[in-house]
């Protein structure tokens, strides 16, 4: 949206004219290490800060309760409905996986109401979960088969980092946010 690519450009410029020259950048990523300097002209030291995430590993003895957990706001770039497309599409074929989203109703209203209307025209499985506190995520992707991520930027995507210490497997974007995190 318009607003977004206002947003994000007003942003670059004040950090090409406002940011010291001596300035010490740290990014997470290699990645948005290469975007900073081809971006900005500015070199960036490469730091992930992850926790110690061997210690949220959960498991169940029954079934997960989901094949596929999207953790994700509903901004455009977070690709929700190109995911349910594909769902619908996978409907076409009597496949009729699973899908759980942290998606808020009150945040993404129209968004909510458009996937209500693809699950009652396609007969999709999928459950909002809403908004998550950090402290339920352990729980939510314990009771998933596998953290699915079409999202097409990303500065850091922490749900994966999440999804790999949990021990689910991860369905991705091939994009570089995903593969500084996840091998391939």
């Amino acid at each position: 949206p318009w607003r977004i690519i206002l947003r994000m450009k007003i942003e670059r410029l004040w950090l090409r004219f406002f940011l010291p020259k001596n300035a010490k950048l740290i990014v997470q990523t290699p990645s948005m290490q290469s975007t900073l300097l081809t971006g900005l002209n500015r070199y960036a030291e490469s730091m992930p800060f992850i926790a110690n995430t061997q210690s949220t590993e959960i498991s169940l003895t029954s079934t997960p309760a989901y094949d596929f957990l999207y953790v994700a706001s509903g901004e455009p770039h977070k690709n929700h409905k190109n995911l349910v497309k594909a769902w619908a599409e996978l409907s076409q074929q009597k496949i009729f996986p699973h899908l759980a989203l942290t998606l808020d109703s009150t945040r993404f209203p129209d968004l909510c109401q458009w996937i209500e209307n693809q699950k009652a025209q396609h007969q999709l499985k999928i459950s909002f979960l809403g908004e998550l506190k950090s402290d339920q995520m352990p729980i939510t992707y314990a009771a998933s088969r596998a953290l699915i991520y079409p999202s097409r930027y990303e500065s850091f995507g922490l749900p994966l980092v999440e999804a790999l210490a949990a021990g689910l497997p991860v369905l991705a974007a091939n994009e570089p946010y995903v593969t500084d995190v996840v091998e391939p």
